[in-house]
């Protein structure tokens, strides 16, 4: 027979359905309900501090007369506990804190004003415990306890759910970046030392390339390319993409040694609306409507779950600054309401895209940036990352996410319902 009993600690506790007395499910279940780590030690006491074990457990439950005899009878341990003791301590004493985390509980996630009050206070708490450089090791037990009273900024991601608030990886973690922001107060009136060092690339200036080996252009390929500038974009489209496929890897080449523009060198993307989705589809075929398939049920939910918030084509040639790189989606029709076509522009040219409303197009953009091998735009970056990595999931070990990007998935995996294993 299943029962419900109470596991607690001196300040929460949480319901189980007790369905045998199967020492190690009930220990991997206690685990899953408080969030802890799957190879946390944890121990169990009864109401008196005895330590109820394996064998005690087995005979503990075998007695059981009647649902309620377990409640508050049974207790963990985790090595995080002090911590979680002075958090919420903190958070009692102070009415503003207690609101705020409150709210992020109802809503599920942490709004940008909480997040900056929260981390502000909890480091400061912190800091008070640790010094004022707490080791990495200290901080990664900190996150872990916050993350017990604010579940709202666990990361799905990764399987301790720390990266939001302790990234291991990126060191782009909010605790982090808050003793870094503490540290440069300190430090700020502290002479520097003056040194030469090269500047580090970034992480947003690595064009969209593929591996391949580096090779010119055989005659054959030549020959498919003159054959492909001189077809009909509306007669010939079989032979166009078999052209294409054919010529995939000199195009590969191109893409990864820059050696030529490939918008020049194949002005088919010029006249076929149709091509840079073909491209995509011959680069990645496991992955051509992943946006498309995902974003028309999810929109509704995000602009609910968020804040509200008739030019010539030429003359968007004529005005466009010649430091945009990257490519760009232009919009036309009688109001921002009603658009109804749309053109990617990429090195002053203008590029007919197959898109029948404004999801297609920014499909359809994403991929332009792996067809002509572009980096992303800087003031965009996180969107095109978070398509990437968790919608199309290309480059997942190599593509460094910014903490910002983190936090909005994991407020909106549930909607986008994608797997959880970025």
């Amino acid at each position: 027979m299943a029962k419900i009993v109470r596991v607690s600690h001196p300040t929460r506790g949480k319901k189980l359905v007790l369905g045998d007395s199967d020492y190690e499910l009930f220990s991997i279940s206690v685990k899953q309900k408080f969030l802890l780590d799957p190879d946390a030690k944890i121990s169990f006491e009864d109401e008196y501090g005895a330590e109820v074990d394996e064998d005690i457990f087995q005979f503990y439950c075998s007695n059981i007369q009647s649902p309620t005899d377990l409640f508050n009878l049974l207790e963990y341990h985790i090595s995080n506990f002090f911590e979680l003791q002075i958090i919420e301590a903190h958070i009692q004493q102070n009415n503003k804190l207690e609101e705020l985390v409150r709210e992020s509980i109802i809503n599920s996630c942490v709004t940008a004003q909480a997040s900056s009050t929260l981390i502000k206070e909890l480091v400061a708490k912190f800091i008070e415990l640790k010094g004022i450089s707490p080791t990495s090791k200290d901080q990664r037990i900190f996150a872990k306890a916050i993350l017990l009273v604010i579940p709202s900024w666990r990361y799905p991601g990764s399987d301790d759910g720390t990266d939001i608030l302790f990234d291991q990886v990126g060191r782009g973690g909010l605790i982090q970046a808050r003793l870094r922001h503490i540290h440069k107060s300190i430090n700020k009136d502290k002479p520097k030392a003056q040194r030469k060092r090269a500047l580090p690339r970034t992480e947003d200036s690595s064009p969209k390339r593929v591996a391949v080996g580096t090779e010119v252009a055989d005659s054959s390929t030549l020959d498919s390319i003159r054959k492909l500038s001189g077809l009909c974009p509306k007669t010939a489209e079989n032979e166009i993409k078999r052209l294409m496929q054919e010529t995939l890897q000199y195009r590969s080449m191109l893409r990864q040694t820059r050696q030529l523009g490939i918008i020049n060198t194949y002005n088919k993307f010029l006249e076929c609306d149709f091509l840079i989705n073909y491209e995509f589809s011959l680069m990645h075929e496991n992955s051509v409507k992943n946006f498309v398939d995902i974003w028309p049920a999810a929109a509704p939910k995000i602009v609910q779950k968020g804040p509200e918030s008739g030019t010539p084509l030429q003359s968007i040639l004529n005005t466009w600054a010649d430091k945009k790189s990257q490519p760009n989606l232009a919009c036309l029709g009688d109001n921002k309401k009603d658009l109804t076509s749309y053109f990617i522009v990429c090195d002053r040219k203008i590029l007919p895209i197959a898109a029948l409303n404004s999801a297609e197009a920014i499909d359809t953009l994403f991929k332009s940036h792996y067809v002509f091998a572009t980096e992303y735009d800087k003031n965009l970056s996180g969107l095109w990352k978070f398509i990437q990595v968790y919608l199309y999931k290309l480059e997942l070990g190599t593509t460094p996410l910014p903490r910002k990007v983190k936090q909005v998935y994991s407020q909106l995996a549930s909607i986008f319902d994608v797997h959880q294993d970025c």
